[in-house]
Parts: C-alpha cells; sequence; structure tokens
C-alpha cells in the first residue's frame, strides 16, 4: 500500500469518527464531559493532561494548545508523576487519562496509587480519552471521551503489519484539537473575536505572528463579525419532489448536506453515504431508498 492509499485511509477514519459522534448519545455525552471539565476550570482548577508513548506527544501539543488560548492546563508523564510532578495536582483539577488502547500500564499504576493512596488528588475528576470504553482505563474514570477507531482502520492492516500508531494518533489528535476549540468558545464565554485577539497577541511569531500587530489587533476588535464561517453545498428537497436512485446517490456525492421536508431536517452527506454503503452490503438497498425518495 503507497502513500496517496494510506493518506486515504487516514481522512477515511476521521470520517469514520465523525459519523460515531453524530449520535445524539454520544455527542450529549462529550458534551457533559466538557461542561465537567469547565467546571474545575471555574472553581480554579486546570486540566492535567496524562499520556504515555506517542499519547504523550500527543498530549504535550493538546496542552500548548490550551495555554495558547489561556485556559489553565499541564502535560503530566505517568513515570514522572510516581517521581514527584504529582506535586502541581490540586483537589480541583481535572485529571485526563489518554491511551487509544486504555491499557497503558504506566498510566494504570499511576491510577492504583492515586486511588490507594488517598491524597488530596482523589477528588479530580478523572477522564478517560480512549479507543475502548471497556478498558481497564474507563473503567478507573468517571467519565469516558471515545476516540473511535474501527477494527478496519487499525494500523497493521494498512502497514504490513505493523502496529506503530500512525492512524490511532492522527485520530486522537483531531478529537483532542476538537475539544480545544469547544472548550476555548466556553471559556471566552462565546466571544469569538475576544478568543482571536487574545490568541492572536500572545502569538507574535510565525505566520500567525504576521497578523498580531498593534493596528491589525485593533481592527479585529473593531469587527465582531470579521470572520464568517464556510458556506457548504446544501441541497433543499421541496416538498413532493421525487429522485430516480441514480440522481439521488449523485447528490450525495455532489452536497455536503441534504435538508429534506417536512420539518426542515438538515442531514450530512456522508452520514447518507454510509447508510448506503450499509444497506448495500445487508442486501436492503431498496428499503433504504424507499425512507428518503
Amino acid at each position: 500500500m503507497d502513500f496517496t492509499d494510506l493518506l486515504y485511509h487516514h481522512a477515511l477514519a476521521i470520517e469514520d469518527a465523525a459519523l460515531f459522534y453524530y449520535d445524539k448519545d454520544e455527542l450529549q455525552n462529550l458534551h457533559q464531559s466538557l461542561e465537567c471539565m469547565m467546571k474545575s476550570l471555574r472553581n480554579g482548577g486546570k486540566l492535567v493532561f496524562v499520556g504515555c508513548g506517542k499519547s504523550y506527544k500527543v498530549v504535550c501539543k493538546t496542552v500548548a494548545m490550551l495555554t495558547s488560548m489561556g485556559i489553565p492546563a499541564r502535560d503530566l508523564h505517568p513515570i514522572e508523576a510516581m517521581h514527584g510532578d504529582m506535586g502541581y495536582c490540586e483537589p480541583q483539577d481535572s485529571l485526563v487519562f489518554c491511551s487509544t488502547s486504555g491499557e497503558t500500564e504506566e498510566i494504570l499504576n499511576l491510577l492504583r496509587y492515586l486511588k490507594a493512596d488517598g491524597g488530596p488528588w482523589e477528588q479530580c475528576a478523572r477522564f478517560a480519552v480512549t479507543g475502548n470504553r471497556n478498558s481497564s482505563l474507563a473503567s478507573c474514570c468517571q467519565r469516558t471521551i471515545m476516540v473511535p477507531q474501527a477494527e478496519k482502520f487499525k494500523e497493521p492492516n494498512f502497514q504490513s503489519g505493523l502496529r506503530a500508531p500512525t492512524i490511532s494518533t492522527t485520530l486522537m489528535v483531531t478529537v483532542l484539537d476538537c475539544i480545544c476549540i469547544e472548550l476555548s468558545k466556553i471559556w471566552f464565554d462565546n466571544d469569538l473575536t475576544k478568543r482571536e485577539v487574545f490568541f492572536n497577541k500572545r502569538h507574535p511569531g510565525g505566520g500567525i505572528g504576521k497578523v498580531t500587530s498593534s493596528t491589525n489587533l485593533r481592527q479585529l476588535a473593531r469587527a465582531p463579525n470579521k470572520h464568517t464561517p464556510p458556506k457548504y453545498q446544501t441541497y433543499v428537497v421541496k416538498t413532493n419532489e421525487t429522485f430516480t436512485e441514480t440522481q439521488f446517490l449523485s447528490m450525495l456525492i455532489t452536497y455536503d448536506y441534504i435538508q429534506f421536508p417536512p420539518k426542515d431536517i438538515r442531514v450530512p452527506c456522508c452520514l447518507l453515504r454510509e447508510e448506503h454503503k450499509r444497506a448495500v452490503h445487508a442486501g436492503t438497498g431498496p428499503e433504504w431508498f424507499r425512507r428518503y425518495l
């Protein structure tokens, strides 16, 4: 499997993760977890992200993202934690343990110590960020944030048996990046201009630094609606409008969303494409089409 094939399967794995979070229960669980983290922050605590191996590298990136927007966060390596670094953890903090398998022994050892010692960090809220809801890590935490990686997207399938984490780290970075952005919106009370000014003012280097001059920052502060979200292509189905199966499948490729009457429900086409694929494999394609045509 060559470079382009590998890149394509990374993209498919991310799309699969996005479909996972179109489930209302999963999305509600995620938002409840974010609210719990925000409760820690409002009480003067910080977010402490714990990871080992490649996950620790991901954790460091996540902490850098949060701190660039003024959100109190620290990274913690589980081995260094056992050698004194637990000293900066306080009862009001949230501990976020990141492990794709949920069975990383160094992290589990730290958790065993935390539970057995009965120290002040026993009061910390504990979150598992993992690809395995039934893992040992998830069982030790109050809340679990899933980083879904379907069996068909496991690394050995695309890397000639090599288990080096690539797709799994891509997924964890992506999910944690999205969490950072969601937390920052709440942190700045949905004042997105204030968030951008704060970030730019503290990021004078690199390409981003080119927009952090005092003149540009003043202009940005006066333009609360400066940035508009990208416009996605939506096909609005008219009442009593009909399609052939070929026309409908063409729409799923051409548009980003389809809006159905009578309640004007907007459905992402990637979700409809996945439904269609499953229906075809199950031999229920005609029944699936009748739901929409």
